[in-house]
């Protein structure tokens, strides 16, 4: 069990002895029980999680030892405990030789939080449709977006139709994606007019515009009428007989003093 030597007790093995001293006289002696006991491991417990990031879903804890034959004495004697949503748990053990401890798991990035939209409106409407976003978690600002006094509500006013989508970031730093959707809000006639398609629709045929036309007095085109001066006369055949037969004789009075000439000249030759 244990040895004396010089006054010092050394353990061999488990178990008690007892030791006896005495003094050289031999007059005087003194006992003493020494218990040896065995030597045991410490334990070590270590928790590990499956999960270690933010996330949406469960995550599962487990404990682990530095030894075998230590046994859970909580939690149905299992290993594991499964977060639902963020907390802490304590596992206690112990071990063959009676040795007791606990270890605590603890969880706090699970963030099962959504966000709803609503519409103030999904008849149709002239009016200007306001969406508003709701989160159970506080919400960061995002630019055009109104971030109420809480920080849990989002609000932007729509005076069109339109389609996108917008990332929301909570105060976790948990990203969801928001798919935005207006479609009935009724548009002025007016603003669907699109100049440029003014400019390529074919003219339409205005009965009135063409009476207009019509009624509008000719133009005198001086370049034509010089044109119709210099046109050079035809030479019609009855015209010139009807001027010659109208056109009264001219007299000659040469000619007559000729005839006055050969009258005497016979009268003459006959004396």
């Amino acid at each position: 069990m244990a040895t004396v030597e010089n006054g010092v007790v050394t353990a061999k093995k488990e178990g008690t002895a007892t030791i006896t001293v005495t003094t050289v006289d031999g007059n005087k002696t003194a006992t003493c029980n020494v218990t040896v006991e065995k030597e045991t491991e410490p334990i070590i417990a270590k928790v590990t999680y499956d999960k270690t990031k933010l996330t949406d879903e469960d995550v599962t804890a487990t404990i682990t030892f530095n030894k075998e034959n230590v046994t859970i004495t909580n939690n149905d004697g299992k290993n594991t405990y499964i977060f639902k949503e963020n907390g802490s748990f304590t596992f206690k053990y112990q071990d063959n030789e009676g040795n007791t401890g606990e270890a605590i798991a603890k969880v706090t990035w699970i963030d099962k939080t959504t966000v709803e939209v609503e519409y103030s409106t999904t008849e149709e409407t002239e009016e200007k449709v306001i969406v508003t976003i709701k989160s159970e978690a506080k919400l960061k600002e995002i630019a055009g977006w109104n971030l109420s006094e809480d920080g849990h509500t989002l609000t932007k006013e729509y005076d069109k139709n339109t389609e996108e989508t917008i990332y929301v970031e909570n105060e976790n730093g948990k990203v969801q994606e928001v798919k935005i959707k207006i479609d009935n809000i009724k548009e002025n006639q007016e603003d669907n007019n699109n100049p440029d398609d003014d400019n390529n629709k074919p003219e339409e045929n205005n009965p009135d515009d063409n009476n207009q036309e019509n009624n509008k007095p000719e133009e005198n085109n001086p370049d034509d009428n010089n044109q119709e001066n210099n046109k050079p006369e035809e030479n019609n055949p009855d015209n010139n007989n009807q001027d010659n037969n109208n056109k009264p004789e001219e007299n000659n009075t040469d000619n007559n003093n000729s005839k006055d000439e050969n009258i005497q000249d016979k009268n003459n030759i006959a004396n």
